[in-house]
């Protein structure tokens, strides 16, 4: 597992790299070379990984979604799970598209005046957040007793506590060394959260309505973004980033809460079904092959 986060981490930074290397060459070239290499990589997993016994679902999008809230209703974790991926899924969406905006905007917390191109500045920044968060992960299977739902959820709750003083540090932060530690502090809280997260939400279902309700609670994350992110970007508009800023971490506060309640109904000594382990032990193996950058934590599909 530890062997396959290093090459997972290795590929993220040559990935940067190479991304920083094209940008100086033609701002748009890292996007077409990155295309192909989707287009390269989907025609290759076409021929090597055929689908030979796909049975299609009776359900659409819509049955998915009202056999979803048949099983939520009945559980009131469930339910605040659900408010959890709507309203992290709007935070980090306007979170996500905003911080670099901060950055280029000038003033107190623009780039350094070194004559640095800002391709360059963004990709050391993500290498850092990279690189912090596969320490965090690290720090977390060593610490983190995963046969322990208090335990996962204490994890989870001071995780989401400093992603909200984070992303509201950087809304006021006065210089770029103060954005600069937020973004790292951001990068590397969401790194440990996502795969706890959703070892945790796995531990929380039952077998049998599990498929159902990690589909729905994607769709959750989905209209969270899709209803939340314009509305952090008016707010920007209207206003100014850092008023966008501020408002996805305020956006985050009742997280901060149901992560609490959640917390304290969990008893001491619950522990994680032997069959959910291996899901558990595969979320966080898998924590490092996105950016940590890239936020969104609230999917536990979305790696």
């Amino acid at each position: 597992m530890l062997r396959a986060q290093r090459f997972a981490l290795a590929a993220s930074l040559i990935g940067i790299l190479c991304s920083v290397l094209l940008s100086q060459l033609s701002p748009n070239l890292p996007f077409l070379v990155g295309g192909l290499i989707y287009l390269l990589l989907g025609l290759l997993l076409t021929s090597l990984m055929r689908e030979t016994g796909f049975v299609r679902p009776l359900r659409d999008m819509a049955g998915t979604w009202t056999a979803g809230v048949k099983v939520v209703r009945r559980s009131p974790l469930l339910l605040g799970l659900v408010a959890v991926t709507l309203l992290s899924g709007a935070a980090s969406e306007g979170y996500d598209r905003l911080w670099p905006t901060l950055l280029l905007s000038g003033g107190g917390t623009g780039l350094p005046d070194t004559g640095w191109p800002p391709a360059i500045w963004f990709g050391l920044i993500e290498a850092s957040i990279t690189l912090l968060g596969l320490a965090g992960v690290r720090l977390a299977e060593r610490r983190v007793d995963m046969r322990s739902r208090r335990a996962v959820s204490t994890a989870l709750l001071l995780a989401m506590a400093l992603r909200v003083a984070a992303v509201i540090g950087l809304a006021l932060a006065p210089s770029f060394g103060w954005a600069f530690a937020a973004l790292l502090l951001a990068g590397t809280a969401s790194a440990v959260f996502s795969p706890l997260y959703s070892a945790w939400l796995n531990s929380q279902l039952e077998s049998r309505t599990r498929a159902t309700v990690l589909s729905m609670v994607s769709q959750a994350d989905a209209l969270g973004q899709t209803a939340g992110g314009p509305f952090v970007g008016w707010i920007g508009s209207r206003f100014s980033i850092r008023a966008a800023l501020l408002a996805a971490g305020v956006l985050l506060l009742p997280v901060l809460g149901l992560f609490a309640r959640m917390r304290s109904i969990q008893p001491r000594d619950g522990a994680v079904p032997e069959e959910n382990m291996e899901y558990t032990s595969n979320r966080l193996a898998s924590a490092d092959r996105k950016p940590a950058a890239d936020s969104t934590i609230s999917n536990p599909d979305s790696d």
